[in-house]
């Protein structure tokens, strides 16, 4: 820290007026130290002290550390983040502080102020922010001096030729040539025109080594840009004598053969590269074969599962078809052997009425029982009528169920039955 406060002073000018107001002195962009501390260099701590600018303004206020950057409001936009303390000194008494990146809108007086004090004491301190040379090309300033514009009019090779233009500024700007060192180069008297109270000045000079030359506007508007061109000169690069033409040489040769070790070692890792690069492919293309033939057996092995699937379902369809059709036959038996029996009693009747002279009781009697058989046969023959319109399309479409055989519904059962 003691370090860091070193530095921050080299920034400012410290001048006592009076033996109490003191006055603060630093370049635009750079920090201030504002100096304070009470006259019996008390602790602190837990004390109150604050600072003002033009006795309106809130730079800092401290009340037994509870200040303006840990929480309490009430500082002036102007100063917010950009003001700070010695915490670690103020056992000693030190009420100074710190601002960061000064402005010019920032120099005026500013009061250190201690209330609790017996008696109260109050310290000034008068700040000055000097406007340093810098780009000011985008603050707005009317007639700052625009970036200058080079050109190389003529170059052999022992000189060039250069001219700097400057165009539109106000106030008349200085103009100069730096090189890569800052020192200035000799140049002819610069041409200088105005226009509407702009001016335009033009700037040449002849240069005779390689450098980076640098052509500097200043204006007194606290403004300095430059513009910057590289010229090279061959004849020059070995000026300094033949020693150093001999190194040059030794390293040139060095580089070569450096470059020339590295395009053989880059060669032949190539080859090595390309060789490696088709034994990769062609393993590649040989694990693509063999994936290949795997997924080919394996669809003729799926299409081979299919055909076994589709003939089984074949041929148990076929067997269902077949077994509907016998249980279609055996329904129909019963009615077949009943029109049969109807038959068989029909000329049975006819030959005996033939052979035989019935009396009208007997005759009667016979008639009877023939109506019996005949209301036995059309009651069976509506029973199955009935139950074929039932279940006849069940049985078409589903094969004989295990209950239908424990309950007697067979063939066989139904043939007996009738």
């Amino acid at each position: 820290m003691a370090l860091v406060r070193a530095c921050l002073c080299l920034f400012a000018v410290l001048v006592f007026v009076d033996g109490s107001a003191v006055r603060v002195v630093v370049q635009e962009g750079s920090d201030a130290i504002l100096p304070c501390s009470p006259s019996t260099k008390e602790d602190l701590t837990y004390k109150l002290f604050e600072w003002k600018k033009d006795g309106q303004k809130e730079v800092f206020f401290y009340d037994a550390g509870i200040h303006y950057n840990n929480g309490r409001s009430g500082q002036d936009e102007q100063f917010r983040g950009r003001v700070s303390f010695f915490p670690d000194q103020l056992t000693s008494g030190n009420a100074s502080i710190t601002i960061t990146n000064t402005k010019t809108v920032d120099s005026g007086e500013y009061s250190c102020v201690f209330p609790r004090l017996h008696p109260g004491q109050r310290y000034t301190v008068q700040l000055v922010v000097d406007k340093g040379l810098k780009d000011r090309s985008g603050e707005n300033i009317p007639g700052v001096t625009p970036r200058p514009v080079i050109v190389t009019l003529n170059q052999t090779k022992d000189w060039a030729l250069l001219q700097c233009e400057v165009n539109g500024a106000s106030p008349q700007p200085d103009v100069e040539w730096q090189d890569s060192s800052g020192n200035r180069v000799g140049s002819e008297q610069p041409q200088v025109s105005e226009r509407e109270g702009r001016f335009y000045i033009s700037l040449q000079t002849t240069v005779t080594k390689t450098d980076h030359y640098s052509c500097v506007s200043t204006q007194n508007i606290s403004h300095q840009i430059r513009a910057e061109t590289y010229v090279f000169l061959s004849d020059k690069v070995f000026e300094s004598g033949s020693g150093v033409s001999i190194s040059g040489i030794i390293v040139g040769l060095l580089l070569v053969a450096v470059l020339v070790a590295l395009l053989v070692a880059t060669k032949f890792g190539s080859i090595k590269l390309c060789w490696n690069r088709e034994l990769e492919m062609e393993q590649e293309l040989q694990r693509e074969r063999e994936l290949e033939m795997e997924q080919k057996l394996l669809r003729e092995r799926e299409l081979e599962e299919m055909k076994q699937e589709l003939l089984r379902e074949c041929e148990l369809e076929m067997e269902q078809k077949l077994l509907r059709e016998r249980k279609l036959e055996d329904r129909q038996e019963p009615r077949k052997e009943c029109e049969l029996e109807e038959m068989k009693q029909k000329i049975w009747r006819e030959g005996k009425m033939k052979t035989m002279n019935l009396d009208p009781w007997r005759e009667r009697k016979l008639e009877e029982k023939r109506r019996e058989i005949r209301k036995e046969c059309k009651e069976e023959e509506m029973k199955q009528k009935i139950w074929r319109e039932d279940g006849l399309l069940q049985l078409l479409d589903s094969p004989e169920t295990p209950a239908e055989k424990q309950n007697g519904y067979s063939t066989g059962n139904s043939k007996e039955a009738v």
